[in-house]
């Protein structure tokens, strides 16, 4: 009796100890680590628990939303050609204070001057950090019942690595303008990475042991040859983008991806558009459109004294208006016409 006494002792001692020892720890990486945090734009965003984050409603004029909860002018569900446009924050419009600068807004309006007797909706459901797999949960939860004629996803090079910086479940921040990310973790895993300090820094160190973050920039993109980080990173990126795609033609919808250029590439267009070709090729094999605008803003860059971009990647009202023209000519061209007659 006595020995079974002691045993069950013992086991009570080595699990005191071990909660002791390690509620030190976790005490220990509160008071010591600091978490990577990125507040840049907060506010702009609520939390969503299938999105991660979603357009928080705004009626401010230079933010303002619409009844879907987009930075959009209110919503024509009449509209005789809807297109949707999936983006991120070139499409939301960062930079940009006036939404009739937004090449989503400049589109419509070239629309309805082109085709006068017929009105035209272009949903703009760009979200600032969005990638593919967000595009793609708002098509497959929220777009898709839009009825769209034409879908556009806009693609932005940094799609490719952006969750991987974004969302703490892959070794991101775990705070992405203002949210908590890994809210969006599930399971005991999302529990531990909410709840202990511990068990997110050996997560974080243990990804970036295997994972080169630094490799992930655009830049990195534009080379011939591609770290084990990148090739799986493409990997999971167009296995989102062919998810779109599938869904786009199980609703008999033409898709088009727009593939918006960074500014470092105008300067060497053909030594860097890797990106480009590797896009193109995929989204071609499958039946979708692709609008390359890395060519046409060379060429436009040929007009000085105007930018077209306010920093590395967001495009000018100039950019927007560029791309506004380029595929409203596509449209003229093969598309519009179908739902013009």
């Amino acid at each position: 009796m006595r020995t079974k006494t002691n045993n069950l002792i013992n086991i009570l001692l080595v699990f005191v100890s071990t909660f002791v020892f390690l509620f030190i720890i976790e005490i220990s990486f509160r008071v010591i680590w600091t978490p990577d945090e990125n507040r840049s734009i907060s506010g702009f965003v609520i939390e969503d628990p299938e999105l991660v984050w979603k357009l928080k409603p705004q009626s401010i004029k230079e933010l303002k939303t619409n009844e879907l909860g987009l930075r959009d002018f209110p919503y024509n569900k009449n509209a005789d050609v809807k297109i949707l446009v999936l983006g991120d924050s070139i499409t939301w419009g960062h930079g940009i204070d006036d939404q009739q600068f937004l090449y989503t807004s400049i589109l419509e309006t070239l629309l309805k001057e082109k085709h006068p007797n017929k009105s035209f909706e272009v949903i703009n459901s760009g979200v600032p950090g969005y990638s593919t797999f967000q595009e793609r949960i708002y098509l497959e939860k929220y777009g898709i019942a839009l009825n769209p004629d034409i879908i556009i996803l806009q693609f932005c090079l940094n799609d490719i690595f952006e969750p991987y910086l974004t969302l703490a479940s892959l070794g991101g921040d775990n705070q992405f303008l203002g949210i908590d990310t890994r809210k969006a973790a599930e399971g005991i895993f999302g529990w531990l990475l909410q709840h202990s300090a511990a068990f997110e820094w050996g997560v974080k160190r243990a990804i970036w042991i295997v994972k080169k973050r630094e490799e992930y920039s655009a830049k990195k993109l534009c080379q011939n040859s591609l770290s084990n980080e990148l090739i799986q990173a493409w990997d999971k990126t167009l296995n989102e983008i062919q998810l779109i795609i599938n869904l786009a033609r199980q609703n008999n919808t033409q898709i088009i991806v727009l593939i918006a250029p960074y500014e470092f590439q105008l300067s060497n267009p053909v030594e860097t558009n890797q990106p480009q070709k590797i896009l193109t090729n995929f989204s071609n094999m499958r039946g979708a459109v692709v609008i390359d605008l890395l060519p046409y803003f060379k060429e436009a860059e040929k007009i000085k004294g105007t930018p077209l971009f306010i920093d590395e990647n967001h495009f000018s009202r100039l950019g927007h208006y560029i791309t506004a023209k380029v595929i409203a000519k596509y449209f003229d061209e093969k598309l519009v016409a179908n739902f013009t007659h």
